[in-house]
C-alpha cells in the first residue's frame, strides 16, 4: 500500500474510533477492528458488520418518528428521507475513487457508516423529542 492510502485511512479511521466513546457505535465495531489488526479487508467486514447494524437502527428510529409525527407532517418526513438517502449514497460513492484502491473502498465504507449512524441517532432523537412533547 502506498504511504498516502496509509496515511488516508488512519485519518478516516480515526472518527470513527473518536465517536466509539460517544456511543454512536457499538462495542463490537471497536473489538472487531482492533482484531483487524490492520488488515484492510477485515477492517471493511467490520465497517460493513456495523454499517447493518446502523442501518436498522436507522430503520428502527425512523419509523418510531414517523408514528410520532403529525399525519399532516409525514411526508415531508418521507421526502426528507428519501433525500438523505439519495445524498448519503451519492456523497459516500464519491469517496470511492478507483486512483486510490483500498484507501478510497475504506474511505467510502468509512463515510456510509459514519453518515448512517449520525442520521440514526439524528431521527431518535427526533423521535425522543416528539414522545416527550407528546407527553406533556
Amino acid at each position: 500500500m502506498k504511504f498516502r492510502n496509509l496515511i488516508l485511512v488512519a485519518i478516516t479511521i480515526t472518527p470513527l474510533f473518536a465517536h466509539a466513546d460517544d456511543k454512536l457505535f457499538s462495542k463490537q465495531l471497536v473489538a472487531c477492528m482492533n482484531r483487524a489488526n490492520g488488515v484492510t479487508p477485515d477492517r471493511l467486514n467490520c465497517m460493513a458488520a456495523e454499517t447493518d447494524a446502523q442501518k436498522k437502527l436507522l430503520t428502527t428510529n425512523y419509523a418510531r418518528l414517523m408514528k410520532l409525527t403529525e399525519p399532516e407532517r409525514k411526508a415531508q418526513l418521507e421526502n426528507a428521507q428519501r433525500a438523505w438517502i439519495k445524498w448519503r449514497d451519492a456523497n459516500c460513492g464519491f469517496y470511492e475513487d478507483p486512483a486510490n484502491g483500498t484507501g478510497a473502498e475504506i474511505e467510502a465504507s468509512s463515510c456510509l457508516l459514519n453518515t448512517t449512524a449520525v442520521r440514526a441517532n439524528e431521527l431518535r432523537d427526533l423521535a425522543d423529542e416528539k414522545a416527550r412533547s407528546a407527553a406533556q
